[in-house]
């Protein structure tokens, strides 16, 4: 895989206003429209902090474009993998799973195989690819979680699931909690920001005032469950789903996720032999959109997770057991 340089970024003027491929290459025809296709479908193109994987999506005014070129020759598609899937729950319309660390969602650069997405081609084999002929690289994904943020991950069967799923999540419908092991403790339990991509730093993301002109509004409600004086558990619970804003949002509080390779404190992280988040999407509540029966989920902790609560709380994992009660009442 070759980093092209530079990557690159721009705020949509009047001529650059339209469709998103063709707004790439009028602003930088280096690169052919359909190279910058393919970049789009691959995840390496942002609107407004936001992955956006429609070539067609329309830029507005204002909207601000960044990305990654990698000159990467995808496969020409994607071939089914017999690849395990802790089923949580199972309908007509979804699979929720309880997604491991080191796995990521969907091909990307430097992860063309082992994806969820190929483990759902062999679930569901060729249905999946004819319900999404334009998502040729997602197919079924709804929503994401980082590679190493394990825990339970909605995937849609049909397009109709994933228009119903995808405006739970835009009207703030389903609510997920989820678990974190962190430096010291959150300085408050209540954080209302902006995120945008870090001026310098453009694999980052940074906080903003709640007021800024610039980023996305970001909303994130935490419970301190256990404190030791060194390491905490804490229950998260986001209102809104930003770009790392769990781990930006600890940071910011003064108590990064341990273990985070990003936003981390790396002496720390070292101490534990920790290369890798201990964040866990623990629970999900939503209303089913065709029962209108009210839906709870939760999965298990990751063993090396629950073995390090257990190590370093005297409560042990029956920390986590009043969490999904105040989960539940919180706003």
């Amino acid at each position: 895989m070759e980093t092209l340089s530079p990557a690159f970024a721009f705020v949509t003027d009047e001529k650059l206003a339209g469709r998103l491929d063709k707004g790439l290459v009028l602003y930088n025809s280096e690169y052919s429209r359909a190279f910058y296709q393919q970049q789009i479908h691959l995840g390496r193109v942002r609107v407004n902090g936001r992955v956006q994987t429609r070539v067609s999506y329309p830029l507005v005014e204002g909207d601000l474009v960044d990305i990654e070129l990698v000159e990467e020759e995808p496969p020409s598609s994607l071939t089914p993998e017999k690849i395990p899937l802790d089923k949580v729950y199972e309908d007509d319309m979804i699979l929720v799973i309880n997604k491991p660390r080191d796995m990521v969602v969907h091909p990307a650069p430097g992860h063309v195989h082992g994806t969820v997405v190929h483990a759902l081609l062999h679930e569901m084999g060729e249905r999946l690819k004819q319900e999404f002929p334009e998502e040729p690289w997602r197919p079924g994904i709804v929503h994401r979680l980082d590679k190493d943020t394990s825990g339970l991950l909605i995937t849609v069967k049909t397009r109709r699931a994933k228009a119903l799923y995808s405006g739970l999540f835009a009207s703030k419908q389903m609510k997920k909690l989820y678990l974190a092991v962190c430096i010291h403790s959150p300085s408050q339990e209540y954080i209302h920001t902006r995120i945008i991509r870090h001026p310098v730093k453009r694999k980052e993301m940074t906080v903003l005032p709640k007021d800024a002109e610039r980023g996305k509004e970001a909303i994130t409600h935490c419970r301190i469950l256990a404190s030791n004086g060194r390491l905490s558990v804490v229950a998260l619970y986001p209102e809104t789903g930003r770009t790392h804003q769990l781990r930006v949002h600890m940071k910011y509080l003064g108590a990064p996720i341990l273990g985070d390779p990003v936003y981390g404190i790396p002496s720390i992280n070292l101490r534990y032999d920790l290369d890798k988040q201990q964040l866990h999407a623990y629970s999900l509540i939503f209303t089913h959109p065709e029962s209108a029966e009210r839906v709870e989920l939760v999965t298990k902790l990751p063993d090396d997770m629950a073995s390090l609560i257990e190590k370093e709380f005297e409560e042990g994992v029956s920390v986590v057991d009043g969490s999904c009660d105040w989960f539940k009442t919180a706003r």
